[in-house]
């Protein structure tokens, strides 16, 4: 995820700075646009927050049960 920050920041940042030709490029373009894609794709999974309670509850839950002898 990160690479495809970077890329979008890295072609944001070419036309901030009056590179508005950044995008001719088809192989700019082509992983500007895929990587877009990916970010677009994570962002259902991205929206829901977890509770770090909750989570927290069950590894303690799971690590503090007693073992049953084999």
């Amino acid at each position: 995820m990160a690479d495809d920050m970077a890329a979008v920041a890295g072609v944001l940042q070419r036309v901030i700075d009056g590179d508005a030709a950044v995008l001719d490029d088809p192989e700019t373009r082509f992983d500007y646009e895929h990587a877009v894609s990916r970010l677009k794709a994570r962002e259902p999974f991205l929206a829901d927050g977890f509770s770090r309670a909750s989570i927290n509850a069950a590894l303690r839950q799971v690590f503090t049960a007693p073992r049953s002898s084999a």
